[in-house]
């Protein structure tokens, strides 16, 4: 657009630098840039200048959560609790210190092993962490773990296995629920403790659920064959998870069965 300087003369409108664009944004719905998502960046190549588009935090995460869903046909957000927030889930005196440890986790990238019995709301206090991940642009992998291990093996009979387990390795946020109700092969113990080992060394969240007291959690990560269980193979998990999350349990009764004659 062209306005009037001195003497009438027109002069080029200033344009705002591609960075300044970006400031405050708050999803790609909003991104004033041309294109969407993609910041502009001159830069000198063999004595010209030419730009460069790179993608912004929100466009990343974009691009990532579509990768990862390539990847998994199942790890997903329960579509129950799809929309759900903090302000969807009931508060009480026995989950008080879960929803303490779930703004943790989003606040200071805490990780975090909710267990407690059937129906007390883990999965949906797991859900409302990913769901508020992802409205922050952070992508938040969630599956349960049985899923997770049948998107595995179905990979390993393809032959490309090993993009599932990267993706599941470095997701920026890995919520794992339901752990402790698959059946712990030597196969299914090493390939969680490839995902675990690695996330710890990366220092990188890691969000649980479990229906498991700690040590019979414990007790479940156990492989189990005709000499008995070995406990080996769950100790170097659970040591490692010791140090990346704490046990929190949710407590309060079965909010699933209120009302059941």
């Amino acid at each position: 657009m062209m306005i009037h300087g001195l003497n009438n003369l027109p002069t080029l409108e200033p344009t705002t630098p591609a960075k300044d664009l970006c400031k405050d944004c708050i999803g790609l719905d909003y991104c004033k840039q041309e294109l969407t998502g993609m910041i502009p960046h001159d830069e000198e190549y063999m004595g010209t200048i030419r730009t460069r588009l790179t993608p912004c935090n929100y466009k990343q995460t974009k691009m990532e959560r579509a990768r990862l869903d390539r990847l998994f046909k199942d790890a997903h957000i329960p579509e129950r609790y799809a929309d759900c927030y903090f302000d969807s889930f009931h508060i009480s005196k026995h989950n008080q210190d879960a929803v303490n440890a779930a703004y943790d986790v989003i606040e200071k990238d805490k990780g975090v092993i909710f267990y407690g019995e059937r129906g007390t709301g883990k999965t949906m206090l797991a859900s409302i962490i990913a769901n508020e991940m992802n409205k922050q642009g952070k992508n938040a992998l969630f599956t349960s773990m049985p899923e997770l291990f049948d998107s595995i093996r179905a990979r390993f009979k393809e032959g490309n296995a090993k993009d599932i387990v990267d993706g599941v390795k470095d997701a920026a946020y890995l919520i794992l629920d339901d752990v402790g109700t698959e059946k712990m092969t030597r196969w299914v113990s090493e390939q969680l403790f490839i995902i675990i080992n690695h996330r710890y060394n990366k220092q990188l969240p890691l969000i649980i659920t479990t229906n498991y007291e700690p040590k019979e959690f414990a007790r479940r990560l156990c492989v189990v064959d005709s000499n008995g269980p070995d406990r080996i193979s769950a100790e170097r998990i659970i040591s490692r998870l010791n140090e990346m999350c704490k046990f929190v349990r949710v407590g309060g009764t079965d909010w699933r069965m209120k009302g059941a004659g």
